[in-house]
């Protein structure tokens, strides 16, 4: 079976991590789709997007903000990736709230 390729916009390393995912099970692709950061990193990122708000973010603080939007923007291409693949494969598109990592 022959998939559409990943978008080409995608930096390389991006496309790297989201092009054996085509090799993944429909149970393992569905268990990536409902991945979410875990509720530290998820709080850590809220309490300091919150703390931007109101007050400039100190150097490391501004750079653990910057890793974390990181790791959730992975993590949503990810899940994005898996959708598309139990799409293609004809396999409904989980719905509902996310599992932590």
């Amino acid at each position: 079976m022959s998939l559409p390729p990943l978008e080409k916009d995608l930096p390389p390393e991006i496309r790297a991590e989201l092009s054996p995912m085509a090799l993944l099970s429909a149970e393992q692709l569905l268990e990536v789709s409902r991945k979410s950061l875990d509720r530290e990193r998820e709080s850590r990122l809220e309490s300091l997007a919150n703390l931007q708000k109101k007050q400039p973010l100190s150097d490391a603080e501004s750079a653990e903000l910057d890793e974390l939007v990181q790791q959730a923007q992975r993590v949503m291409l990810r899940r994005a990736e898996a959708r598309r693949l139990l799409a293609l494969r004809g396999h409904p598109i989980p719905t509902g709230l996310a599992a932590s990592a």
